[in-house]
């Protein structure tokens, strides 16, 4: 009884310790996508503003100025973000 519980015993271990690998098999590989291209708007710019301290800034910060010389009559440029 003690031999059969011994090899029942080193059965269990062996599986234990061939079932770990420590080789990194991914089961698929990860997603990517090409890049887009920009979007040019004719007439439209976006300029950098200066550097700004977020620490005493408010609760609105402008990140950039955009510029619009050749809009349509009406139309205004408002909540750019």
């Amino acid at each position: 009884m003690k031999k059969l519980s011994l090899y029942i015993t080193l059965a269990l271990v062996s599986l234990v310790f061939g079932a770990c690998s420590d080789e990194y098999e991914p089961w698929g590989n990860p997603q990517a996508y090409p890049e887009e291209g920009a979007v040019t708007i004719p007439g439209m710019k976006a300029n950098a503003v200066a550097t700004q301290d977020l620490g005493t800034a408010g609760e609105q910060v402008s990140l950039f100025t955009l510029t619009a010389a050749t809009l349509p009559e009406g139309y205004t440029l408002r909540n750019a973000r």
